[in-house]
């Protein structure tokens, strides 16, 4: 028997697979007692793929207790059992625990990473940066397509209202406030928008005279070192290079709006005249409006929700409001796109 790095390839017939674990365990347990070895060992030659499955086989039934602390989510989720610190994974939960340890240790590494001064400095080595523009060029994922500039205003009508209006206020005034700023571009960098597409949108706005509903008077070819930084900054390129996440719906919510900003959760934060306007624009029906209003009384994700069902039955896609859950405008885009709510944010930092 060997310790192997690799795991199995191919298919097993399940009475195969049996075998090849019962044969392992008894050799096991005959080394334990110090008994004479096993005659049938045909599982358990050195190198073969018997062999190997049934190492990976029985290290993955071994995992049945863990410490709570590295299950989180399966815990506050109620998807597993726990006494006493101890956590108790089913076999069906098995994918979402090797998931759930990979993203702990991942995190864990790049914080050490993070507090490295010379890992740091890799970042601006030029030689890295043509790397990560190399990167950049490569779509890795077929399920998740890069968005470009030309292409934002064709997914505007999925955006969550919160950013559809940063959007229309940078276009109709070539400025945002400092907050909306860093709203709208880390929600952009989190659906798929690659650093130099953000350059690039900001530039195209910004470049323009201000409009006089806003007190920016701030110029791209004056300020575009300082813009520049800012947006390398929110792709975690800059600075304590974080990889800075997307606002979630509660801390939106929460926001104060000032006589500049026009951020925030509109179905918290507006009055309801100012709320029915921008779904007159939207086209919603006296229906559907009656019922945001109604909702957002009790709760201002209903009312979000309610339009989320409206921008899917635009869409030709039903959804049944009850089953929408999200916890940031990003999942929520998501959900207009047709992904599922937990969808895993998109994150382009190159």
């Amino acid at each position: 028997m060997c310790f192997y790095l690799k795991p199995p390839r191919g298919g097993l017939q399940l009475h195969i697979l049996e075998e090849t674990i019962n044969q392992r365990t008894n050799l096991l347990n005959d080394l334990i007692k110090k008994k004479d070895l096993p005659t049938n060992f045909n599982c358990l030659i050195d190198g073969t793929a018997l062999d190997r499955t049934g190492h990976f086989i029985l290290r993955i039934l071994s995992v049945k207790e863990v410490p709570f602390t590295i299950c989180m989510k399966l815990i506050s989720s109620f998807e597993v059992e726990m006494r006493k610190g101890i956590a108790f994974i089913p076999c069906s939960k098995w994918k979402l625990l090797l998931q759930e340890l990979y993203m702990f240790y991942l995190k864990l590494e790049c914080d050490l990473l993070l507090n490295n001064s010379g890992f740091l400095e890799v970042f601006d080595d030029p030689r890295f940066e043509y790397l990560i523009e190399k990167r950049r060029k490569i779509q890795i994922d077929k399920d998740v397509p890069i968005i470009t500039v030309d292409k934002i205003e064709q997914e505007v009508e999925k955006f969550p209202l919160c950013m559809q209006i940063l959007h229309t206020t940078l276009k109709r005034e070539h400025r945002l406030h400092h907050d909306d700023r860093v709203n709208l571009t880390l929600f952009l960098k989190n659906i798929g928008l690659p650093l130099n597409e953000a350059i690039t949108y900001w530039k195209l706005e910004y470049d323009k005279p201000s409009n006089h509903c806003t007190s920016c008077s701030h110029q791209w070819k004056d300020s575009e070192k300082r813009y520049v930084y800012s947006i390398r900054h929110m792709y975690g390129l800059e600075g304590s290079r974080r990889n800075y996440g997307c606002r979630n719906c509660t801390q939106l919510q929460d926001d104060a709006v000032s006589v500049r900003s026009c951020g925030g959760c509109p179905f918290k934060l507006y009055s309801n005249s100012s709320l029915k306007k921008l779904l007159e624009e939207r086209n919603c029906s006296e229906e559907i409006i009656n019922g945001i209003l109604t909702s957002r009384v009790h709760d201002s994700r209903d009312a979000c929700k309610l339009f989320v069902k409206y921008q899917r039955q635009s869409n030709q896609s039903m959804t049944n409001v009850k089953n929408i859950n999200f916890s940031n405008p990003v999942h929520r885009m998501y959900i207009n796109a047709g992904e599922p709510a937990n969808a895993s944010d998109v994150n382009f930092t190159e």
